[in-house]
Formats: structure tokens, C-alpha cells, sequence
């Protein structure tokens, strides 16, 4: 991702070594209920909860969300590529009780600039450190605090926890702290230095407790500095007295505030629980971004469509201009540059029956969603919108259904003609989201955890320096008593035509290209003239 949305200044101004730009960022704070399938008969939500949310939040622009209750067991990590988003969740061990559970969902294009992967804390607590410029990080922290029915002990592990936190983010870094808090604030803005001139409510004692570690740390909450009608403020509604409350926060540092330009929730943001999305708007006056010019490796290209005959034919005519050529750089960029007119490059298809079936899904989010807000302005449609609902749902498992009978069917014929190359293909379609657990790496006497990338590749660094690098107890003398061969002079002649072509006719088709692009089935579908070339 871009943090630089604006670079003011004049040009003599921008060249500037430490000039600032101004950074925008969306952040979001959400109780998704549940990330799980639901693995029930009777399913009362959709599968793919990590896709849906993804889409969601890509519509909203939310660069990076702090999600509640997700519910995923362990630590670890799981990418939609379709939706753009990677998903960091922390929950209890395999086998326990889930009902719990924090995690992020990160803009794919943002993960590839973390240092370090997020940390996750406890069930209750993942932290994350985001580089800015001016060597300065911003710590975000996503939390899901225990209920009103939770004991007292509960919520004060849960509260020491999160000071034991607080307390270790240097005093440089700027602090986002999100999540579902199960706490009213109230409005007291006078006794409360925490709170804006915009609450709602009343005070609780959860909401006391985060007051008191809000003034500790000179922390303001977000969501009551705006002047905004109460609808844009509240998260959460009672299902029995049907009032809404705000109990998702989004804070920040006291001296920060100015950073923070809106904070509202999202009313249309669908991922079937009951708490809105709240949405945060920052804008970050930080230094712009220098970039490195290192080599980027060349797009791929579709050499699948050289099984057709005809482009097979058209390819090897137009590579006939390669007559009489005997420099390899000559050879190299037309053979690149007919390659790319013929052939196109390989399009990413990473869909699944969610991703292939948007439109169609998305017109019954909407007709949900416009339900919905009719029933806000006044009219009674609650029984057509437990209609749609039950809709919207049958149609999900008639798509999903249709969409893997078709895939199985393609899957069977590949295995039946023995395409292997097909059959891997269309199973790594079906496969989904790839999901990997964090790896943490010890350090050579156990006492600490690596789980930063640099960290990670320093441990296995100074691991494989001492595995390798040992003295050896070889006496070299003997290399000298070792007889030696004659030599084969005959290996240094260039090779013949006959050679290079054989040699090219051996090639494995389907494996990667060199640094230049050319895969092997260029090579060999070329022509005569293609191999004429290779074997100059």
C-alpha cells in the first residue's frame, strides 16, 4: 500500500530530504460473531464468513480492521485472494471452548510492508506494528473484552493484560487501540479527560474500567470527540430492551487526536452479526516513502495457449524475423517481444464459488439491505425481512452447490484423459484461501521467541553459520594423491545442431522461466529458426 495520497509543497520543497506528505488510512473495529463455517444442517449463516468480511471491508475501504469473536483456534494466518485481505487471528488451543478470539484483517498489499508479523497476546489481545515514515510505527491493538456476566477476575486478568501492553509500546509510536470493550462510557466529558463532549449513555462499571486505563495512558476515545447524529455512534443493540449501546471503540493518544478526522459506524456493512462496523478515518502527516529500484522479475507469460495449433503455428511464423540474427540480446528481446503480441500474459484466477458468483451475491446483500433500511424509516417489514433472509440463504447453497458440481465433473474428466497438469490445477482452484500458522523460531538458548521476519532469518543465519562452519578434520594433503582423469577436450566445442535440438526437445513443458522470461515451450513450438538462434 501507498501512504503517500498527497505530496504538497513546491518541487524545491519535495526534494527535500525529510519533507512530510500527508498518509490516509481507513481503520476499522468489528465483532464478527464468528469467522467458523457453519457446519450445522440447518446453516442460519453463509460459508466463506473470512471471504464475505473481506468483500465487505474492500467495498468500505478499510486498509486494516480489528475483528472480535473470531473464534479460530491457535495462531496463524489465512490470505483471500480474491478479496485482498489476509486474516491474523489468535483463540485458544485445538479442543477448547471458542468462544472467544481477536485477529486483523489486513490489506494484502499492507501485509508485504510489515516488519513483523501481529503478535497475538492471549485469546482476548493481538497486537500489531505498523511502519511509518521518519523511522516511526504505530502500534494497533485489537481487543475483545469480556461481557457484564463475566466475572470480576475475568475482567481484571483481561485489564492487567492490556496494561502490561500499553506498558511496553515505546513512548514514540503512535497507539490505535480497537475492539468490542463490552464497556459504556457514558458522557461525563468533565470529570473524564478520556472522553470527547459526545458520548452516549450511561456509565457501567466495565465502562469505568476502561476510563481508568484510558486516563493512566493519556488515552481519548474516538468515537465521542465527533458531533454526529447517535445512530453513527452506537455499534451494538440489546436483544431484549432494543436499545442500542456503543461498546466498540476505536482510541487513540491524547496528543494524536489530531490525526483522527472521523469516527462512524457503517450501517451497511453486512456479515451477518449483530454489531456494526465502527470505522475510523486517519490522516498522518509522515515522510515520504523512498523507494528501492531493485529488479523486478517479468510478468508470466500464458504459454498454455501454445497447445492450440493455430496460435502454435501463428507463433512460429512470426518468429521466422529471427533469421539471420546472431547476437543474444537480438534473440532474446524479439522472442520476449513476439511472446508477449502472440501469448498475453497468465491472468491470477484464485476464485471460488463465492468470488465467481459476486454480482449475483451482491444483489441479494443489497435487496437485504434496502429491507433493512426501510424498516429503520418507520415501516413494519419484519416479517419480509426474516423472508429475504431465508431467501438469501437457500440461494447461497444452491450456488455453492451448483459451483462444486461443476468443478468435481471437470476434476473427474482430468483425472479420466490422465492431464495431471489440468487435474493439479483445478484441485488448487477448489483448494481455497491458503491458510499457514505463524513460525516462530527460539533463540540458541531458548529464552526468547522470534516471530519478526529479520529476527526469524538471523536466528536460522547464526543457526546454519555454527551447523556449517566447523573446523574440519580432513588432512587436505590427500586431495594431491587422488589420480586425475584425463581431460575431455571435446566438452568445450560448441554444440551442434542437432544437439541444441535434441536438447530442446527434451525440455519438461510447465516449468518456470529464467530471469529473461522465456519459458521452455517458447523454445520448442519456435520453429527451426528458434532453434537455429539457440544454438549460436
Amino acid at each position: 500500500m501507498d501512504f503517500l495520497d498527497k505530496r504538497p509543497g513546491t518541487n524545491n520543497q519535495r526534494n527535500r530530504k525529510n519533507y512530510k506528505t500527508t498518509s490516509k488510512l481507513n481503520i476499522g473495529s468489528w465483532n464478527v460473531r464468528t469467522l467458523l463455517p457453519d457446519t450445522r444442517s440447518a446453516a442460519i449463516r453463509p460459508d466463506r464468513r473470512t471471504a464475505l468480511v473481506a468483500r465487505e471491508l474492500g467495498r468500505l475501504n478499510i486498509d486494516i480492521a480489528a475483528l472480535a469473536e473470531t473464534r479460530f483456534a491457535d495462531e496463524g494466518q489465512l490470505e483471500e485472494v480474491g478479496g485482498g485481505y489476509t486474516f491474523f487471528w489468535k483463540g485458544v488451543e485445538e479442543g477448547e471452548n471458542r468462544e472467544s478470539g481477536v485477529g486483523f484483517a489486513v490489506k494484502t498489499e499492507v501485509v508485504k510492508q510489515l516488519v513483523e508479523l501481529p503478535s497475538g497476546i492471549s485469546k482476548r489481545i493481538i497486537t500489531m506494528r505498523l511502519p511509518l515514515q521518519f523511522d516511526r510505527f504505530v502500534t494497533i491493538i485489537s481487543v475483545y473484552a469480556p461481557t457484564l456476566k463475566s466475572s470480576d477476575e475475568d475482567k481484571g486478568i483481561f485489564y492487567q493484560e492490556l496494561r502490561t501492553v500499553l506498558q511496553r509500546i515505546p513512548q514514540d509510536d503512535k497507539i490505535w487501540l480497537c475492539g468490542d470493550f463490552n464497556a459504556r462510557v457514558g458522557r461525563d466529558h468533565e470529570s473524564w479527560g478520556a472522553l470527547g463532549r459526545h458520548g452516549v449513555g450511561k456509565v457501567n462499571d466495565s465502562g469505568l474500567l476502561l476510563l481508568h486505563i484510558c486516563t493512566e495512558f493519556d488515552l481519548v476515545i474516538g468515537n465521542t470527540l465527533f458531533q454526529q447524529n447517535d445512530h453513527k455512534k452506537v455499534t451494538w443493540m440489546h436483544p431484549r430492551s432494543k436499545n442500542w449501546h456503543m461498546i466498540d471503540y476505536i482510541i487513540t493518544r491524547r496528543r494524536d487526536r489530531q490525526d483522527l478526522r472521523i469516527v462512524s459506524t457503517c450501517k451497511s456493512a453486512e456479515c451477518w452479526t449483530d454489531h456494526r462496523l465502527l470505522r475510523a478515518k486517519f490522516r498522518l502527516q509522515i515522510r515520504r516513502k523512498i523507494r528501492c529500484n531493485n529488479t523486478k522479475a517479468p510478468r508470466k507469460l500464458d504459454v498454455g495457449r501454445l497447445r492450440d495449433p493455430v496460435i502454435q503455428n501463428q507463433f512460429s511464423k512470426s518468429l521466422e524475423c529471427l533469421k539471420g540474427v546472431k547476437d543474444w540480446e537480438t534473440f532474446r528481446d524479439t522472442i520476449c517481444r513476439v511472446g508477449k503480441e502472440t501469448l498475453g500474459f497468465v491472468k491470477k484466477n484464485h476464485k471460488d464459488w463465492f468470488d465467481e458468483n459476486d454480482p449475483e451475491i451482491t444483489q441479494l446483500i443489497s435487496e437485504k439491505r434496502s429491507v433493512e433500511a426501510r424498516i429503520l424509516s418507520g415501516c413494519d417489514l419484519k416479517q419480509n425481512l426474516k423472508d429475504v433472509k431465508s431467501k438469501i440463504q437457500k440461494r447461497l447453497r444452491q450456488i455453492e452447490n451448483t459451483w462444486w458440481e461443476v468443478r468435481i465433473a471437470e476434476i473427474q474428466e482430468a483425472a479420466n484423459l490422465g492431464d495431471t497438469h489440468q487435474l493439479y490445477s483445478l484441485i488448487r482452484k477448489v483448494y481455497g484461501p491458503r491458510s499457514s500458522s505463524v513460525a516462530p523460531v527460539r533463540s540458541a538458548d531458548g529464552s526468547e521467541l522470534f516471530k519478526d521476519p529479520k529476527g526469524i532469518l538471523n536466528r536460522w543465519r547464526g543457526h546454519f553459520d555454527e551447523l556449517l562452519n566447523r573446523e574440519s578434520l580432513i588432512d587436505e594433503s590427500f586431495l594431491d594423491k587422488i589420480p586425475q582423469r584425463e581431460i575431455k577436450w571435446i566438452l568445450n566445442t560448441p554444440p551442434s545442431f542437432d544437439e541444441v535440438s535434441d536438447a530442446i526437445s527434451a525440455l519438461k513443458l510447465g516449468k518456470a522461466p529464467g530471469r529473461y522470461g522465456i519459458a521452455p515451450e517458447m523454445l520448442r513450438f519456435g520453429g527451426e529458426d528458434t532453434k537455429n538462434q539457440s544454438g549460436k
